[in-house]
């Protein structure tokens, strides 16, 4: 026999209540609001239920043992000062109408169930599985993150399970992300998580999903994830941009606003001693790269992740334009920035510098670094008398995709006498192309600015200053790749000995610049 035991809140308006459910056959049910105040306690025995007909508040010192059932209409309160629940295994079953999880404490639940007919939201840090074991169970309802943070406890991809239901993220940077954070610990290879985003407005399922390819270690691993949309009728569009992204523009520097989808993706993980591999599925809507200002082909979308520096060249992904989904395979950084851009129009290779320096007055060593690479096909080194008409003088191969910095050098043996331009152009494998700032060189016949010998040169080289008028000048030596490797200000007009021995064997630059003049010779070390 059941004994149900009806408080209506006209009755006991804001009163205190202790409560000990004795046996797994008894039910409370409560038909108006239940306010534990002043250190109340509640424990609720296995099999036993508390049916709240409106809300629930919780103040100072409240805790509540539940390894039974709570079940209520209204509001979830909690500002005892804990996260209520304790280690208790039961379950909140939330299944009015509009109803929220708020209050000045993050309540940690073991399960949470969703029901009802309204959308369920949360307006603080909001944790489930607080066993380790418990699950979030969405039903056909929607849960709004309202820029908060929902943690997963669980570690299993079972932590989340819905039928229809979804979490709406979807909110953006200045009111700060919703973001799902999923305690996975070690991860599995084998496993799929899916964390279940979707939009409340249009009624769009936006889920991420992983299916783990590799294993992830370490204990306390854990993986962020965040998604909202842009305005696609504003000029330019994606606005606003993620935190830590001031632009959006392309390999040539034009605002790519029109080439890039409506939806950003924010994944960050942390607590991995080895990340796990993972095969990724993002989820846009048709309209976030179909209307406003968009000139978007659906076909050419690619992958591509920002990490707070620079975008990565665009990584290999499949696209389903049926589903509007994208699948990235073989992904093991995760701390990025995510978007799809068109791959006619890639987000930006990044030049960091081109120089070009005589050396000896009768070559001239053209050098340049990049920080990323995309599509990129080869580079062509141009040469000017006048700064106008410029002629090929050599090509170098691209390295096609890269994401890591790369130096490269050229040597035109045969440039011009006096003052000349040179420029790099940079091609794709699909023919487009964009072009560096000029350099302009002087090739002279005036005396050496220093001599160098012995040379070639087995370990100790002596390096004297002429023919100038600066005191101190400064010495620079440069490896074979154009990195500088060692450099010191020399007296000028004085014999100065240089200990090369810990240098690895090869050829090196060594420079000399003044206010007047500036020449590289090359070294030998044997």
């Amino acid at each position: 026999m059941k004994l149900l035991l009806f408080i209506s809140d006209k009755f006991l308006p804001k009163s205190f209540c202790l409560l000990v459910m004795l046996c797994a056959f008894i039910s409370y049910k409560c038909d108006g609001q239940l306010l534990f105040s002043n250190g109340g306690s509640i424990t609720i025995n296995t099999g036993a239920q508390i049916s709240i007909k409106g809300a629930s508040e919780f103040d100072a010192g409240s805790t509540v043992t539940n390894n039974g059932l709570i079940d209520q209409t209204g509001n979830f309160t909690n500002n005892s000062g804990s996260n209520l629940f304790g280690t208790s295994t039961g379950t909140v079953d939330l299944n009015g109408g509009i109803q929220q999880i708020n209050g000045t404490s993050t309540t940690t639940f073991n399960n949470l169930e969703l029901n009802g007919s309204g959308n369920k939201s949360i307006a603080i840090l909001t944790e489930t599985g607080g066993t380790g074991s418990g699950v979030l169970d969405l039903n056909n309802r929607i849960l709004e993150l309202n820029s908060n943070t929902l943690v997963i406890k669980n570690p299993l991809p079972s932590g989340i399970i819905r039928t229809t239901g979804f979490i709406h993220s979807e909110t953006v940077p200045v009111a700060g992300y919703g973001t799902v954070s999923w305690l996975t610990g070690n991860i599995a290879a084998a496993s799929t998580y899916q964390i279940p985003f979707g939009n409340a407005g249009t009624g769009d399922f936006l889920p991420v999903n992983f299916n783990f390819t590799t294993n992830g270690v370490g204990a306390s691993g854990k993986i962020d994830v965040a998604t909202y949309p842009t305005n696609t009728l504003a000029t330019p569009n994606n606005r606003p941009l993620p935190t830590g992204l001031p632009v959006l523009t392309n390999f040539t520097g034009v605002e790519n606003a029109a080439n890039t989808i409506d939806r950003f993706w924010i994944m960050e993980t942390t607590g991995f001693s080895t990340l796990p591999t993972s095969n990724i599925q993002l989820t846009y809507r048709e309209s976030e790269w179909s209307s406003g200002t968009n000139t978007i082909l659906e076909p050419t979308l690619v992958p591509q992740r920002h990490d707070l520096s620079v975008w990565s060249p665009p990584l290999a992904g499949s696209i389903n334009t049926a589903t509007n989904t994208m699948l990235i395979n073989g992904v093991n950084i995760y701390n990025s920035i995510w978007t799809l851009a068109g791959n006619t129009s890639p987000l930006p290779v990044e030049l960091i510098s081109f120089d070009a320096d005589p050396i000896d007055n009768k070559e001239v060593l053209c050098s340049w670094v990049t920080a990323s690479e995309i599509n990129n096909d080869y580079f062509t080194l141009e040469r000017s008398r006048n700064g106008i008409n410029f002629e090929s003088i050599g090509t170098i191969d691209g390295a096609g995709n890269s994401s890591v910095t790369l130096s490269y050098s050229f040597i035109d043996k045969n440039p011009y006498p006096g003052i000349s331009y040179y420029r790099l152009q940079q091609t794709d494998f699909d023919g487009g192309n964009s072009t560096s700032p000029m350099v302009a060189v002087r090739i002279s016949t005036n005396e050496p600015v220093f001599s160098i010998f012995p040379n070639p040169t087995s370990g100790d080289v002596y390096v004297i200053s002429e023919n100038t008028s600066t005191s101190t000048i400064p010495l620079y030596i440069y490896d074979s790749a154009g990195r500088l490797v060692y450099q010191k200000i020399i007296q000028s007009n004085e014999v100065v000995q240089l200990n090369l021995n810990a240098f690895a064997r090869g050829i090196y630059t060594v420079k000399i610049a003044t206010e007047e003049k500036m020449q590289l010779s090359k070294l030998a070390l044997q």
